[in-house]
């Protein structure tokens, strides 16, 4: 009985080890600001600071959140070169769509997961949207640019 009792101790051991190891390998968390450039679809040479990098639960729905410091005199132009660019997926046979939508933060950028609190789009009063990505399909990404704040939100699916 005690041979049995210790397996079993062992066996739950284990289990909560894996558990936690999968939990570490996926959960929300902060990332390395350099390792963000690697995911946004901006040139460094435009003088853009790096705020905040994001991830959320890396399973099978993850999001990457970013907040660019950025000139707000360029981004009408920043809009438009994202606007008249030709987006392809690598491999995909839908052609990626870009939407332009303006009005509150709150119903610009919908998300699927918790956000951490400097995410703040909802509380903007005013921005303009870059929807980048196949209709209907979870993939791409949002650009949100706010000029009173010279902040571009950027939203990588």
């Amino acid at each position: 009985m005690k041979g049995l009792l210790a397996i079993a101790g062992v066996l739950a051991f284990l289990m909560a080890a894996v558990f936690a190891v999968f939990y570490m390998n996926v959960r929300p968390k902060n990332l390395p600001l350099e390792s963000a450039w690697q995911h946004i679809r901006f040139e460094r040479e435009a003088g853009d600071e790096m705020i905040h990098a994001y991830t959320g639960a890396r399973w099978l729905d993850s999001q990457r959140y970013f907040v660019i410091k950025g000139d707000p005199s360029r981004f009408d132009d920043r809009m438009k070169k994202l606007s008249e660019k030709q987006w392809n997926s690598p491999g995909s046979p839908h052609p990626w769509l870009v939407r332009i939508n303006e009005g509150p933060g709150k119903d610009l950028c919908p998300r699927s997961e918790s956000t951490p609190s400097w995410w703040d789009v909802d509380a903007l009063p005013s921005a303009v949207a870059v929807d980048v990505g196949p209709e209907g399909r979870h993939n791409g990404f949002i650009a949100v640019f706010s000029k009173e704040r010279g902040l571009v939100y950027v939203l990588d699916r």
